[in-house]
């Protein structure tokens, strides 16, 4: 599975699936790996409001109009602290509004793995089967969850 791909290719993609799962490139969000090396020097890796940028900026660009959030607390996660994780959280939820889109986000678990697949291709077919109506119960049951809020 290719993530960086030109724009005219995720065209091509979203054209031709109407889906496509991409990651930053010099065409793409070009800042964004900047910044986080920035961060990596600075030591500014957990600066929740820098997070935050990250994951909004490229949100936001995209143009939607609502977004709900999965932010993830636990010993599998970024944020282990569940208070970390309820703060990055309502400052993504602000930074929405101040945007313009209406936002919510969802503090989930990840003190244990979700789904069965590890690995992004793997994760992928697993998504696929969740969307055609199987999947694991607990990746199943997370998605309802999502996608009932949108």
């Amino acid at each position: 599975m290719k993530t960086r791909i030109s724009i005219a290719g995720m065209m091509d993609v979203l054209e031709a699936t109407g889906c496509a799962l991409i990651g930053q490139t010099e065409e793409i969000a070009p800042a964004d790996r900047r910044l986080y090396a920035l961060r990596d020097v600075t030591g500014t890796i957990e600066s929740l409001p820098l997070i935050c940028s990250s994951i909004m900026c490229k949100k936001i660009a995209e143009g939607v109009g609502a977004l709900v959030l999965d932010v993830k607390a636990g010993r599998g996660a970024f944020l282990r602290d569940v208070d970390e994780a309820r703060a990055l959280a309502q400052v993504m939820v602000d930074t929405g509004a101040r945007a313009g889109v209406t936002t919510e986000a969802l503090i989930t678990n990840m003190d244990v793995p979700l789904g069965r697949a590890v690995g992004n291709a793997l994760e992928l077919i697993e998504c696929l089967d969740v969307l055609n109506g199987g999947g694991p119960p607990d990746l199943v049951e997370l998605c309802e969850i999502l996608a009932a809020r949108m």
